[in-house]
């Protein structure tokens, strides 16, 4: 046995399980199997598989140990208490508390039932209480035993004693979890200083401290603070052990995790890698430490858009702990989350609700429905269905997932960050108010506990700009958007990507205001920036170019829309070749242009472009009636009325046939052959379709419509032009009472229409008191 604990000592756990064994089969041999002796074998066996991650084998050996000793010893007796505390600790690396709880507390009761003295061993114990109740969220209770401990073993050992540094070390846990960062910091400190008074900087328990330092800045999210500490432990650690030591696996992980948090991923892989194949060669492939890292390595792919990576390590984690812990235990919710997440990644969303749905029951069970974890997957569901734009159904569980955080008065950014997502969705459903409120609350946070000057902060301003844009409130939109901007060129400098980004915003802003010459300087610099952070050939350069194109449109400076469209095109026909809908869109921009330029023929050549791309790709599409519509504009222009008939009996034979008879746009191809019919002289013809347009029209419309007015009025000309007065004074007057309920006596449309009765009825000698005004 004394071999086997050696090799123990030592971390060979291997030759220890070796030796110890077979000092067991001669114990049961000679002894017999309930003899008190074989429990001490049992004990020590039950350890070994303990540290190596074998817990349920751990646990039978110490169940078989105490089963002797109650037998030999009796209930209650002090020496049983030790296997209660094992016994526990295993649930406790099981994470099921409750058990656990149930055992600590049972050997804290031998102790006191056997002794009056407070021991060092029973403030242990009760630590181990104050950890259980930390893990199940208790904090204030977990609180209230450490400090009884602490205070105890400052009489007991005095104040420079190593346990009292382990102590200082919980409490700074325990304050960290009530988010009293301040006290936490402080306790951790505290702990540091007295190792290093005591034991020095290369000492291995100094080296915990600053792993344990390391973990709270990683909890923090301060990820180049947490890698300080880290790499100060490692460094000792390579000193004491040497570099191969399998102690430093776990060190790696940690420093894996947090280049992991800080977004460096080479550097992140380079360490769990690492991690993972010593754990492979000291431990084995089916260990519990393996399958961790393996999740760990799994979430760094998903990051790196590598999601078939992820889910081959997510699956390999996935079987070592079902075979260790059971399809039940709570492990298994973690790895069916993350197993979620990379089938969300590969866009199988039904899969990955189906192991999110998994890993929430099993949090529900194990955890109850408050929990942190159990609100991050209530976000994880949320989020998919975001993402399938079943926004009732998202706003239900990030609401759930909000209720939690707030409940818990503890993850301030979670919350925060559910807030956002929230908005968002309302967003979606363009119920804006309600946004912005989500928005406010989301800011709110933000402002606390991280202050204005960070990015998350600068993304709620972003949003917010959204909202008020859409609410049409655009200085509102405007001071949010460049709030968002300075904090950005801050943090990242002028020339990153997400700065483009804000400008493109802020230029659509300034463009909605009329201010069109500083929307244009907004939109140069954000083009500058993508051209040297993406290439000059990059797609996004082409929408930009493409909105700026849009702008100069508008302020009639033709020439130059068309140089930045031309310029768009380039980059896209290089990227996408011809065959593509943004090369017809934009092909259809450039015919637009030049028809208002008066260059009808180059308009036509543009629109012929985009037409016979659209019916390679699309066929029959609405898209590809719009530009017959287009085409016939142009003909219809020209005074070229039989092509333009051609392409509106086109545009006409595609809408009724993709949009229905009855469809506003079907309305407007019957209206405009009407006006060619009557253009040609075919007045019968032009009143045919006019009338059946006017019919579609009212279908869909209030009779107070400007469309039906517009088809009146023509109608109107229509039978004036046959000399039909009365008829196209009725038609007329019908027009004129629209215009006058809608827009009013002194609009420039109502003015013509008024103008048109007068000049029949000059016309006609004709006089009714039905049409006085």
């Amino acid at each position: 046995m004394e071999i086997g604990i050696t090799y123990y000592k030592k971390g060979e756990y291997a030759l220890a399980l070796d030796n110890l064994e077979k000092g067991l089969k001669l114990k049961e041999k000679k002894l017999g199997g309930d003899h008190l002796d074989t429990a001490v074998d049992l004990y020590h066996i039950g350890s070994v598989y303990f540290q190596q991650g074998d817990l349920q084998l751990a646990l039978e050996y110490f169940e078989k140990c105490l089963e002797i000793e109650n037998a030999n010893l009796g209930e209650g007796h002090i020496a049983t208490a030790t296997t209660y505390n094992n016994i526990g600790s295993v649930y406790y690396a099981r994470k099921e508390y409750f058990m656990a709880l149930e055992y600590f507390k049972e050997c804290i009761k031998i102790y006191r039932d056997n002794s009056s003295e407070f021991s060092p061993n029973l403030a242990s114990m009760l630590q181990n209480i104050g950890g259980v109740y930390y893990e199940q969220g208790e904090y204030q209770t977990a609180q209230e035993y450490l400090e009884e401990v602490l205070k105890v073993q400052m009489d007991l050992l005095g104040e420079d004693h190593n346990d009292i540094a382990s102590c200082l070390h919980n409490l700074g846990l325990v304050h960290h979890k009530l988010g009293d960062y301040e006290t936490a910091l402080d306790y951790y400190e505290k702990c540091l200083k007295k190792q290093l008074s005591s034991l020095g900087e290369d000492h291995l328990d100094t080296a915990v401290t600053m792993n344990h330092i390391g973990l709270f800045y990683y909890e923090l999210r301060y990820y180049e603070s947490a890698l300080e500490y880290y790499k100060r432990c490692l460094k000792v650690r390579i000193k004491l052990m040497g570099e191969d030591h399998f102690d430093n696996a776990a060190i790696m992980n940690n420093i894996g995790c947090s280049y992991y948090g800080n977004d460096e991923y080479e550097l992140a892989l380079e360490y769990l890698e690492k991690c993972l194949q010593m754990q492979i060669d000291n431990l084995g492939e089916n260990h519990i430490q393996t399958a961790n890292t393996m999740n760990s390595i799994g979430r760094v792919h998903i990051e790196r858009n590598e999601h078939k990576l992820a889910l081959e390590y997510f699956k390999r984690g996935l079987k070592i702990q079902m075979k260790l812990l059971g399809d039940d235990h709570f492990d298994i919710a973690t790895i069916m989350f993350n197993i979620g997440s990379a089938y969300c990644g590969l866009t199988q969303f039904d899969l990955a609700l189906e192991y999110y749905k998994k890993c929430l029951q099993m949090q529900t069970k194990h955890l109850g429905e408050n929990h942190p974890d159990t609100g991050t997957t209530l976000y994880g569901i949320g989020n998919i269905y975001d993402i399938q734009n079943n926004y009732d159904l998202a706003i239900e569980y990030y609401k759930k997932c909000a209720d939690i955080y707030i409940m818990l008065d503890d993850d301030f950014i979670s919350t925060a960050i559910t807030f956002h997502n929230i908005g968002s969705v309302y967003i979606k459903l363009e119920q804006y108010e309600t946004a912005l409120e989500y928005f406010e609350n989301c800011l709110r946070i933000q402002m606390i506990h991280l202050g204005e000057e960070h990015l998350d902060t600068a993304i709620t301003f972003d949003s917010m700009g959204e909202v008020y844009n859409n609410l049409g409130e655009y200085q509102l939109a405007k001071d949010n958007f460049e709030k968002c901007l300075n904090i950005r060129k801050e943090l990242l400098g002028e020339d990153h990507i997400d700065i483009a980004r804000i400008l493109n915003d802020i230029g659509i802003v300034c463009y909605k205001q009329g201010q069109y010459d500083i929307a244009i300087e907004h939109f140069d610099k954000c083009l500058n920036i993508q051209k040297k952070q993406l290439g000059e050939d990059h797609l996004d350069i082409a929408r930009t170019l493409h909105i700026i194109s849009g702008i100069y449109n508008t302020k009639g400076e033709y020439q130059k829309a068309i140089e930045y469209l031309e310029d768009g095109l380039k980059i896209q026909l290089k990227n996408f070749g011809e065959e593509h809908e943004d090369v017809a869109s934009t092909m259809y921009g450039l015919g637009k242009v030049y028809y208002k330029q008066g260059e009808n023929q180059l308009a036509l050549d543009f629109y012929a472009k985009c037409l016979k791309i659209r019916m390679n790709l699309l066929g029959d599409h609405n898209d590809t009636a719009t530009i017959l519509h287009k085409i016939g504009s142009v003909y219809d222009t020209q005074g070229e009325f039989v092509l333009a008939l051609e392409n509106y009996q086109k545009c006409l034979t595609i809408q009724r046939k993709v949009l229905g008879e009855d469809h506003p746009s079907t309305a407007a191809a019957l209206n405009n052959i009407g006006n060619v019919y009557c253009e040609q002289g075919l007045y019968n013809k032009a009143i045919e379709y006019l009338e059946e347009g006017l019919k579609v029209q009212r279908i869909n419309s209030e009779d107070n419509n400007l469309d039906v007015a517009t088809t009146l009025g023509n109608i109107g000309v229509v039978y004036e032009k046959q000399g039909e007065y009365e008829k196209a004074l009725e038609f007329l007057g019908d027009s004129l009472n629209i215009y006058l309920r809608t827009v009013g006596e002194e609009h420039p449309t109502t003015e013509l229409v008024k103008q048109n009765i007068e000049n029949i009825i000059l016309k006609s000698n004709w006089y009714s008191n039905k049409l006085l005004l």
